[in-house]
């Protein structure tokens, strides 16, 4: 016991000395915690909320066009989709079938769950016959959608043909001008009738040719 107390400061800073070494050879081998640009760190975030927070899409092209959607969205906004306390859920809705009247989904809370919703969530509903588009398009759908909710467009009652051409302009500047490109091709823009006035890109203003 006396000797122990007699060499406490040795031990202490060779303790220290211990740690910090550890911690120097564990940065080699991890990734910085939150850090979303390293791409193994994001692909383990992004794995882990959509296990929680997402329906599987089970042999479907839009379970890995919403993964590639995340994987690549900048990481400011990325932190927005992940953020617990009002989380993104991706909802599938079936077109055929009896399902196509009316189906139900659970959310089920796990004794061992970090909290989450206290401050809502968004849901995003994606129906099944948006598998019959090309991946790209799929991804354009998908970030669209992404893009209305980082924009929080829904929760301040901004629905207009305006709200539309942001977010589409959000995703472009994301970097999805070509899964843009697909979806309209696609899947169209909006029409008369479907809540919204036609909500068709502005088209550039026409120069005046000089003769």
């Amino acid at each position: 016991m006396i000797h122990i107390m007699k060499n406490q400061h040795i031990h202490f800073f060779s303790i220290i000395l211990c740690l910090v070494l550890a911690i120097a050879c564990c940065s080699c081998t991890t990734f910085p915690r939150r850090d979303l640009s390293v791409p193994e760190y994001r692909a383990k975030a992004v794995d882990a909320y959509l296990a929680e927070f997402s329906d599987s899409f089970e042999g479907s092209k839009i379970g890995p066009a919403i993964h590639e959607v995340l994987m690549r969205m900048p990481q400011d906004a990325l932190k927005i989709i992940l953020n617990r306390r009002r989380p993104v859920l991706f909802v599938g809705v079936c077109s055929s079938g009896t399902a196509k009247f009316a189906s139900s989904s659970e959310v089920i809370i796990c004794e061992k769950d970090v909290p989450a919703f206290q401050q809502g969530m968004t849901i995003i509903k994606i129906s099944d016959s948006l598998a019959s588009g090309s991946s790209d398009a799929i991804m354009g759908i998908v970030a669209h959608e992404l893009a209305h909710r980082v924009l929080d467009h829904i929760r301040h009652n901004h629905v207009s043909c305006q709200a539309e051409r942001e977010a589409n302009r959000l995703i472009k500047s994301w970097g999805f001008a070509k899964e843009y490109a697909a979806a309209s091709k696609e899947f169209g823009h909006a029409k008369v009738g479907d809540g919204v006035a036609s909500c068709q890109e502005e088209a550039p203003e026409k120069k005046e040719l000089i003769k």
